[in-house]
């Protein structure tokens, strides 16, 4: 399915999967005019570049492997200007100015100037005294007079680089209404081997900051199109009238990140243990919940496979945006994504105590019903912690919505994003017991004589998402 991209025949092709298991399983269609799709009205943008570099000992015209746009992206400002003409300058490495660790740039140095910087830590400096980033805004904000930054993917951002890579092949995906980013210089990311062309000397030494090293010219052009993308939503009836309109959601993401750059020859980032895993497990919880009619939950269950979580929770975010039931009747959201990976008997729990109380018990009553209970991790739960996982699954557009929620994750890993994360590498046993976890917690809860008791701040769950 070549990575299943939003969009994509891969995708379709996943998103067709699931519909026949749901039509086997005899689940109710609770998509959009009595199917099991829910169309998400997203579109892709295309970023075509024309790039030319000149100078005394050089003349190249780089291509997609050498260079790619970012403006826009990763909480970068839009171009400014779409084309240009700039001189190249090297101005170092990116640090913390108030430490004056290594090179320091003065905003009048880079007017009108395409300037290559590097994130990466210069040599002998402890990485833990830089303030990359910040520096990266505070100099190449909307107000920055350069015209250009050209960004080092070196060691440590491997990961980005294959993340807009793939957007580069593919283009990014957004609604259509999305609010455009402040402007600002156009922002690109090289590689190591095409930086060192320009700079005509090894990264290794490249410490201080070089003028004169040509001319960078550059035109960016866009192109919008639409794109064919669906949720998929079925509902299993509950058995009491009095609360079958009622809704216990469970939910897991389908899509994948599809072709990017090449590792080790493999550019097809298979996506085995993100999603695929959580997307199987749930469909094992609505097989388990629906093979006994007679002890039918009493609350309905709606289970949401989305569209469009790599490219920002787009799926889950036009579903809860317009739902296909209405909104104040789903009573909960359990969330499944990556389950299959890391130590057998660890698992992450995030958000169900953000915003109820009882949901935080209900789990862990669940899991200790469980044979072999799971060992329960919190640490992805804290709002400090670096990698913000609360805001970065499809649970979090529920919780915006004042819906309590859960996420069961076995954690991020080095396959993470990568063309590695392959099905032999899955732990089908973990994720099972996984899946056994959330439709015990999923009956639980459609069975209890009352909905959920919202008894923690509302603007609190998640205000480190709005950061």
């Amino acid at each position: 399915m070549r990575g299943r991209d939003t969009g994509t025949p891969g995708a379709a092709a996943a998103a067709r999967y699931i519909v026949s298991e749901l039509e086997r399983l005899g689940l109710t269609p609770a998509g959009d005019d009595g199917t099991f799709y829910n169309r998400s009205n997203l579109q892709r943008r295309q970023i075509d570049l024309q790039i030319r570099v000149t100078g005394d000992a050089i003349d190249v015209a780089p291509g997609i492997e050498d260079i790619v746009s970012v403006s826009g992206l990763v909480g970068l400002p839009a171009i400014r200007e779409p084309a240009g003409t700039a001189p190249l300058i090297y101005a170092g490495h990116l640090t913390d100015p108030e430490v004056g660790a290594a090179q320091e740039l003065r905003p009048a140095d880079l007017a009108g100037a395409a300037v290559i910087v590097r994130l990466a830590a210069p040599p002998g400096v402890d990485a833990r005294t830089l303030a990359p980033r910040a520096t990266l805004a505070a100099l190449f904000g909307p107000s920055s007079t350069a015209s250009v930054v050209l960004l080092i993917a070196e060691e440590g951002e491997q990961e980005l680089w294959a993340h807009v890579h793939g957007i580069a092949r593919r283009g990014s995906i957004e609604l259509p209404d999305a609010p455009t980013p402040p402007t600002g210089p156009a922002f690109f990311l090289i590689s190591p081997d095409f930086a060192e062309r320009l700079i005509r000397s090894p990264l290794t030494g490249a410490r201080e900051a070089r003028r004169d090293l040509g001319t960078f010219e550059f035109r960016v052009t866009e192109r919008v199109d639409a794109v064919d993308a669906w949720n998929i939503a079925a509902v299993l009836p509950g058995r009491d009238p009095s609360r079958s309109g009622q809704f216990v959601s469970l939910g897991a993401h389908y899509d994948h990140v599809g072709v990017g750059a090449p590792v080790d020859g493999d550019s097809v980032y298979s996506g085995a243990d993100d999603n695929a895993s959580g997307t199987s497990g749930l469909l094992e919880v609505a097989e388990y919940l629906a093979s006994e009619p007679s002890r039918r939950p009493a609350r309905s269950m709606l289970f949401i496979w989305y569209t469009a979580e790599e490219h920002g929770l787009l799926g889950s975010r036009t579903f809860t945006d317009a739902p296909t039931v209405a909104r104040d009747s789903i009573m909960v959201n359990i969330n499944a994504d990556m389950i299959g990976r890391n130590d057998p008997d660890s698992l992450f729990v995030v958000g169900s105590g953000r915003l109820s109380s009882e949901l935080a018990a209900e789990v862990e009553a669940a899991n200790q019903r469980k044979s072999r209970p799971f060992v329960l991790d919190y640490n992805y739960d804290s709002p400090d912690h670096p990698e913000r996982i609360f805001c970065r699954s499809d649970h979090y557009n529920f919780a915006r919505f004042a819906i309590p929620i859960v996420f069961f994750t076995t954690g991020l890993h080095g396959d993470y994003h990568k063309p590695s994360d392959t099905p032999d590498r899955v732990d089908y046993e973990k994720a099972a017991r996984v899946s056994r976890l959330m439709a015990y917690l999923a009956r639980s809860l459609a069975d209890r004589s009352e909905p959920l008791e919202i008894d923690q701040s509302v603007e609190a769950a998640g205000a480190e998402c709005q950061m």
